[in-house]
């Protein structure tokens, strides 16, 4: 044989190689797509009747029962830490939360937080997300958000029935703000409102100088349309010092955005944001979340639910990657691979997933330890307890916060 014949034999054998081993992940995954079968039943568990996330799931399921073929059902529970460890024990498939009250799961904070199994999850959908900014009125001495500590007695509003009205504008506020709650409660004169609506129309009342709003909803616009006015008090992204003690007091709960949606004053100005996601167990078939994601983030399937609710019009893969940006918490083997496949995955969202992974696993493992430890020494797990309040925050008091991104 010649030189010539050789190198031909050699670059045949060499294409030979590339099809049968350097395709074979590809003909593998072509073969598992091509023989998937949607299973005949799904299982949503889903926040409380009349809630977004419910009101989404309602309407998306007749869409997704037509086209896969299956039956949907759409669970609702009220009590998020009992909706998130039913599912995780494969219940549903996956189950609707803020994001910020899954790390709250995991590191305990309080009430059924304390006592609830910990038990792994992963991200598969950002189902869609929400604004709020902070304001006082047009007339106001106040022109932006610094001038609040400049300014003695200044009104702030705040809820006694919402713990997270409370602490927002008596701790994460004042934090973003380089004050101490202590130093704040000096500072401000705080204003006590009786439910959410009273506060959040409390400037445009006369009866707080500071609240914020929910720049999509209802009250948002009719605040927004106060003959009075409004001025928007922005939370500068750029004032990243700032947002560290926001995020920090807020444990993750209200992440730095730019309004792109709501009522027309906000649009463009800085507030902070939330998501609404859906987690899975990573013990779930990984092809049915692969399956279930590629079918969500479909164009032709969003054209087809997307009117139905106004939240439904959020969810498209641009808010996916924004929330994996930010992100503390892991994401789905399945998710990864559809973004894999559409270029939309990094070595540094991979870095970051398995971060997050690894600190998810310590509050699980800490969990396993902790309850372990109770049923050793005759403790009950029970939020009412201090002796395994005190054993979960002695068995946890190392192990690192879930990091959120700004």
């Amino acid at each position: 044989m010649n030189g010539r014949k050789i190198q031909q034999a050699a670059l045949i054998a060499m294409i030979m190689c590339l099809v049968v081993f350097g395709f074979e992940g590809w003909t593998a995954a072509e073969e598992r797509a091509s023989q998937f079968k949607w299973p005949t039943e799904l299982i949503a568990s889903v926040s409380e009747v009349g809630g977004s996330e419910h009101g989404a799931w309602s309407a998306l399921a007749p869409i997704l029962e037509q086209s896969a073929g299956m039956k949907v059902r759409v669970i609702p529970e009220s009590v998020f830490t009992v909706r998130m460890v039913s599912t995780l024990k494969g219940r549903a498939i996956g189950v609707t939360a803020s994001h910020h009250q899954i790390t709250r799961y995991y590191e305990g904070v309080s009430g059924a937080e304390l006592s609830a199994e910990k038990l792994p999850s992963r991200v598969f959908w950002a189902m869609f997300d929400t604004f709020s900014v902070y304001y006082t009125t047009a007339d106001s001495p106040v022109k932006g958000i610094y001038d609040l500590k400049q300014t003695k007695g200044m009104k702030i509003g705040t809820c006694t029935g919402n713990p997270s009205i409370e602490d927002r504008m008596r701790t994460a506020l004042p934090a973003f703000l380089g004050m101490t709650h202590e130093d704040a409660e000096k500072h401000f004169t705080y204003v006590p409102f009786g439910n959410p609506n009273m506060f959040f129309n409390g400037p445009t009342d006369d009866k707080s100088d500071v609240a914020y709003i929910i720049t999509s909803s209802s009250t948002g616009f009719q605040i927004a349309s106060h003959p009075k006015g409004i001025r928007i008090l922005d939370l500068p992204r750029s004032d990243k010092e700032a947002w560290k003690r926001y995020t920090a007091a807020t444990l993750g709960g209200d992440l730095p955005g730019k309004v792109d949606y709501g009522f027309k004053q906000s649009i463009g100005k800085e507030g902070f944001r939330q998501y609404k996601v859906m987690v899975t167990s990573p013990a779930t078939d990984q092809e049915l979340i692969y399956q279930l994601t590629k079918w969500l983030y479909d164009p032709q399937n969003y054209d087809r639910y997307k009117g139905l609710t106004s939240s439904l019009e959020r969810t498209k893969t641009d808010l996916l990657l924004e929330f994996i940006k930010a992100s503390a918490l892991p994401i789905a083997d399945g998710t990864i691979r559809y973004l894999k496949e559409i270029g939309k995955w990094s070595a540094d969202d991979d870095k970051r997933n398995k971060k997050n992974i690894e600190i998810m696993d310590k509050w699980v493992k800490g969990w396993q330890t902790a309850s372990t430890a109770a049923k050793d020494k005759g403790i009950k797990i029970d939020y009412k307890n201090e002796a395994w309040i005190k054993l979960w925050r002695d068995t946890t008091a190392t192990t690192p916060h879930f990091e959120w991104g700004l």
